[in-house]
């Protein structure tokens, strides 16, 4: 069965579980005591949903006793499901965000004319954003919401009446229109370097928004504007990074432009937070992987190694999202450790690091990892060995472990299996749906 509903629920944790079981008994999101047993008898599956039992006419009877199945109300029954467990996520994703929670509470105050506690709602907020750090990514759209709220508060309860009210008034847009720059500013320059990196690999229409309004603005000149404007260092600081990010991937030909960005970073590490660290180091793997084939590509392969390491130990991988190493990551650090024959250092990698990947992934990256590893060292037993324990569930590990199977078959000797493989990899590129064109 493929419904949404399910989809959801096979994300779910165990605190989930127990967590959802509460909501959906809550009378304000769901009345409805048949939706409350059709859950229960869903959830018995979790978390594969994976059994000859799981049927709509299993799950109607369990609802329904004795009654004939109908089709349109299992559907509906999904439908529902789904409608309340996005509603759950909704409140899941907003329970840590608290300045996004008081943007919500401010907006129902004005509509209720509840104009007191709007007043009283900004003088906490500002209190919130003191302990929140400038470069998490909402940090400024919020900032520019509070103070248009601010302004919107001073109009309705505190009318132009003086000189000083003016100024105020006018101080409050000021400032609303600084935040709403900084963000727009941050925000074109990391779509502008993707589109410049997408451009390397596919075709890109020149109409592009994106690539019309760099040519029509001059963002260095705007970014300098807003570091010169900055009374905040920290804001300096962001902005600093940004400009030499900017003039980094414009100018890919000169090597200056990457140690000057990569100095700076190091220089500032303290000043940001989580997500911009994670945001900076990727951009900077981003530039060494540029430079493979290219004549400094040997130099680019240390370099990379050694930002690889780097992030490993201080833990820049992370997200204020994520806090787990992504899958595709772990498998490029292992490819290049064992690229420039780190046999040792990819041996303790894997060992060190395979409890930092998702859960889920873990048995399934420490089997592959292996078989990568005891394939580069020559012991193709070995690789073999870890080779068949690898669920094929990522498509990049489809190709990997298929091509390097193939060669230690070959080195193997193991004619057979080669042409076995040869064959099932044939249909593999024929019917898998990320290559295959319809």
């Amino acid at each position: 069965m493929q419904y949404k509903a399910i989809e959801i629920i096979k994300s779910f944790s165990f605190e989930d579980k127990r967590r959802f079981n509460k909501f959906l008994k809550l009378p304000f999101f769901n009345e409805s005591g048949k939706l409350v047993k059709f859950y229960n008898s869903l959830i018995s599956f979790y978390p594969h949903f994976y059994s000859p039992y799981l049927t709509e006419e299993a799950l109607s009877e369990k609802v329904n006793p004795g009654a004939a199945y109908k089709k349109s109300t299992i559907k509906n029954y999904f439908s529902e499901l789904a409608a309340i467990l996005e509603k759950y996520l909704i409140q899941v994703n907003i329970q840590n965000k608290e300045i996004e929670q008081q943007d919500f509470l401010r907006e129902e105050y004005f509509e209720r004319k509840l104009i007191k506690f709007v007043g009283q709602n900004i003088d906490k907020v500002n209190l919130l954003f003191n302990n929140s750090k400038e470069d998490e990514n909402d940090y400024f759209i919020n900032k520019y919401r509070l103070i248009n709220d601010t302004h919107n508060f001073f109009l309705y309860y505190k009318p132009k009446s003086n000189l000083s009210r003016i100024s105020g008034q006018s101080d409050l847009l000021t400032a609303r229109g600084k935040f709403i720059t900084y963000f727009f500013v941050r925000e074109m320059i990391r779509s502008y370097d993707n589109i410049l990196t997408l451009k390397k690999t596919f075709k890109i229409d020149e109409n592009n928004f994106v690539l019309q309004l760099f040519r029509k603005i001059d963002f260095e000149d705007l970014t300098q504007y807003v570091i010169s404007d900055s009374e905040n260092k920290s804001y300096s600081v962001m902005f600093n990074l940004y400009l030499l990010l900017l003039k980094m991937f414009t100018g890919t030909e000169n090597d200056e432009n990457y140690y000057n960005y990569k100095r700076y970073l190091l220089k500032n590490l303290d000043t940001l937070g989580m997500d911009e660290k994670r945001f900076h180091f990727g951009r900077i793997m981003r530039y060494c992987m540029r430079k493979k084939n290219t004549r400094d590509s040997a130099k680019f392969d240390e370099e990379l190694f050694n930002i690889y390491n780097f992030i490993l130990i201080k833990g820049y991988y992370k997200s204020s999202m994520y806090e787990y190493i992504a899958i595709e990551l772990f498998r490029t650090i292992l490819n290049l450790g064992l690229q420039l024959k780190k046999f040792k250092w990819t041996f303790n990698f894997i060992k060190k690091y395979q409890p930092a990947l998702p859960p889920d992934k873990r048995n399934n990256m420490y089997n592959y990892s292996f078989a990568q590893y005891y394939f580069h060292r020559g012991k193709y037993a070995e690789a073999i060995n870890f080779f068949n324990k690898v669920d094929l569930n990522h498509f990049m590990l489809k190709i990997d472990l298929k091509n390097f199977m193939l060669m230690t078959y070959y080195e193997l000797g193991l004619t057979e299996n080669a042409l076995s493989l040869i064959d099932s990899y044939k249909h593999f590129l024929s019917n898998d749906k990320v290559l295959s064109v319809s």
